[in-house]
């Protein structure tokens, strides 16, 4: 288990700063140490949208396996693709670590 997949908070315990958290440490195991150093992580937030990300889809498979790993939720790539913001992602790790509880 890397160091972004340590287990966190899970259900309704998850706020969404915690799996904000999680989002930028799954980017940082993600992309490059070049694209790192064109982000500034900590500015993305509920209201960032999703395509602003520009992940390629490797890098966004990556992204969901280590949310998968650290919240223990189920997540397809293909549903990120619905999500128009990051906040949508955090209701959905939400929703799917209340329905798993540990």
């Amino acid at each position: 288990m890397s160091p972004s997949q340590q287990p966190t908070a899970r259900g309704a315990d998850l706020n969404a700063d915690e799996i904000l958290d999680g989002l930028r440490a799954a980017l940082r195991v993600a992309l490059t140490a070049d694209e790192l150093r064109e982000w500034d992580l900590d500015k993305i937030g509920v209201d960032t949208p999703m395509l602003t990300l520009a992940l390629d889809s490797l890098a966004l498979m990556v992204v969901v396996e280590e949310i998968e790993e650290r919240f223990a939720v189920s997540m397809s790539v293909d549903s990120v693709y619905t999500f128009t913001s990051v906040g949508d992602l955090v209701d959905h790790v939400r929703d799917g670590a209340a329905a798993n509880p540990a």
